[in-house]
Order: structure tokens, then sequence, then C-alpha cells
């Protein structure tokens, strides 16, 4: 799952991409923070697999140091509906 298909999933509608860790004040990425997660790419990823709908999660990537990030994920808390929706309002604001 890219980051950009989940945005657009979202309905947000991209022009360019904006690290929303740029858009956002401390304390929201403290909000994540206490998942276990470091940066946005993450959250959006916990916040797919999070579904309870999802079994797994394949995300595509050539890099060593965003496949170490990925897989981090895999030890971060998941997020209830709640806080999923938060995220998808978060990242809506694009």
């Amino acid at each position: 799952m890219r980051a950009r298909a989940v945005l657009e999933g979202l309905g947000a509608e991209l022009q360019g991409y904006r690290s929303p860790s740029w858009e956002f004040s401390e304390h929201t990425v403290g909000l994540l923070a206490e998942h276990g997660l470091r940066t946005w790419a993450q959250a959006l990823l916990n916040w797919g697999v999070s579904d309870p709908r999802v079994s797994v999660s394949i995300p595509a990537t050539a890099s060593a140091a965003h496949m170490t990030d990925n897989c981090a994920v895999g030890a971060a808390r998941r997020f209830d509906a709640a806080f999923r929706a938060r995220v998808a309002t978060l990242a809506a604001r694009l």
C-alpha cells in the first residue's frame, strides 16, 4: 500500500506530495509516537493494517531505510476505530 493510494482512497485530491509532518504540530506527531510510530509513512501503513478487513500489507520499496521503517510498524500498537478516523481526518487535510 502506498501513501498516495491511501490518501486518494480517503478522498484527498493530491497535487504533489507533502509530508503531513510538515503540516501538523508536535502534538500531532506525539500522538503517533504513543502508538510507537515516528513518521507519517508509518502512520499510514499502520492505518491500513489496523483495518479489521486487512490481513496483510506489502509495501513496495527499493530503499533499505524505508524497509526498516515499514518493518517497525509490525511492532507498533494498532489504531482503534476512533484513532483510524482521526488519522484519516488529518491525512485528508493535505
